[in-house]
């Protein structure tokens, strides 16, 4: 299962970083982010946060000073439980490879803030 939920948070992530949360999200230091020559940065930011325990904080876009939390694996892992309890229908869809930039960005707020604030 680990290896499954592996594979669901980095397409989760990747979604919302590149279109499904640009709306709300503001990622000030990615300096702890090693990127290898060619890696789209979402998966530079998977890797260092799924394998490398990286912390990577998360600010609001319009209020850039604004700390909304920090993303961890800890997070990204706590979110699908959260997503569970709290929009099952986004679970479900998860679950049945009916991922979209809506589910990424409920799933990414839940990992970030442990709540849907914004959308």
């Amino acid at each position: 299962m680990t290896n499954q939920l592996e594979g669901y948070a980095e397409d989760l992530l990747i979604t919302a970083l590149e279109g499904g949360s640009n709306y709300w999200y503001y990622l000030p230091d990615l300096s702890m982010i090693e990127r290898r020559s060619g890696d789209p940065l979402s998966i530079a930011i998977f890797n260092g946060v799924w394998s490398g325990g990286k912390i990577v904080p998360v600010h609001d876009n319009e209020e850039r000073d604004n700390a909304l939390g920090n993303l961890t694996r800890e997070s990204m892992e706590g979110a699908f439980t959260l997503m569970r309890q709290t929009h099952p229908r986004h679970y479900a869809d998860i679950y049945s490879g009916n991922v979209d930039a809506e589910t990424a960005d409920v799933w990414f707020q839940l990992a970030v803030m442990r709540e849907v604030i914004y959308g």
